[in-house]
């Protein structure tokens, strides 16, 4: 679980977690939005908390860290491998369930884009989603408070959620099954890393409901979550587009196939260009 990965949308936004998806840092969040590009970033989605629904059980593809001194493992358990290129991918096995996970961000927006592909043998299966939202400076954390986190259901799995009045409104949306509202506070996660630099260790998050999408013969669906409409979700051509950015950067960088080691330095080098609003150039 100590293992991270990043990714960045070229504003000064990004995703950026643990392989076991522990929280261990408060800049951990599956989106921080630059809402002046490449500053005033905000963490909205802290976390997308997964589950398999199987024959009436429930199997979690997640990890957590309690103040407690608690620890939900369980998630670790399903991880069968996981890869960085040419985005971080998952790969999960429950039985003769095989559901693999892809995410990335939308180059230029702020926007991040998780792509399963579900093969649910010889059961059906239902994925579960679980956005754990806030409203944060990047640089801390967020406690239980007052705020309404009101939300408009703009389609059966479409979803807007304003923390509080003026705040950044936070669009979710699946190209499949239906969200369903709820409304609960998650407290006391705890963030180890923050303890070794004398930070503030922990953090409360909102569940504003739960996206779930049934799955009885191999399928792929979408989830994004941005501070921008998705009326036009698209998983496959964003997959693609971001697909054959990448292979432009690592051909004009002169990557070569037997050099693997260029190829990444390349693409983490591209992680840390943002373009500037005010000036309209990049740093």
């Amino acid at each position: 679980a100590s293992l991270e990965w990043l990714e960045t949308n070229g504003l000064g936004g990004w995703a950026y977690g643990t392989v076991g998806n522990a929280t261990t840092r408060f800049y951990h969040a599956m989106l921080a939005a630059a809402v002046k590009p490449p500053t005033e970033r905000l963490v909205l989605l802290a976390r997308l908390e997964e589950a398999v629904l199987i024959n009436g059980a429930r199997y979690p593809l997640y990890t957590n860290r309690w103040v407690s001194g608690h620890v939900e493992k369980e998630g670790l358990t399903w991880l069968h491998s996981f890869a960085l290129a040419p985005f971080p991918t998952w790969t999960y096995t429950i039985g003769d369930v095989v559901i693999e996970k892809r995410l990335f961000m939308r180059h230029g927006e702020n926007t991040t884009v998780v792509r399963y592909t579900v093969w649910p043998g010889s059961r059906s299966v239902t994925l579960e989603l679980s956005p754990l939202l806030t409203c944060r400076s990047i640089h801390a954390v967020g406690l239980a408070n007052d705020w309404p986190f009101a939300q408009e259901q703009l389609a059966a799995s479409y979803v807007a959620v304003e923390p509080y009045v003026g705040s950044p409104r936070l669009y979710m949306a699946a190209d499949g099954g239906e969200y369903q509202t709820g409304g609960e506070w998650v407290y006391h996660l705890f963030y180890p890393y923050e303890q070794l630099r004398g930070e503030a260790t922990v953090e409360d998050l909102y569940r504003p409901g739960r996206f779930q999408w049934r799955c009885d013969a191999p399928a792929e669906l979408t989830f994004a979550a941005s501070v921008g409409p998705l009326d036009q979700l698209d998983g496959a051509a964003w997959e693609a587009a971001e697909r054959d950015r990448r292979a432009r950067l690592l051909s004009l960088g002169g990557a070569d196939p037997k050099d693997p080691a260029r190829a990444t330095l390349l693409l983490a080098a591209d992680q840390f260009i943002a373009r500037r609003e005010s000036t309209g150039r990049s740093t």
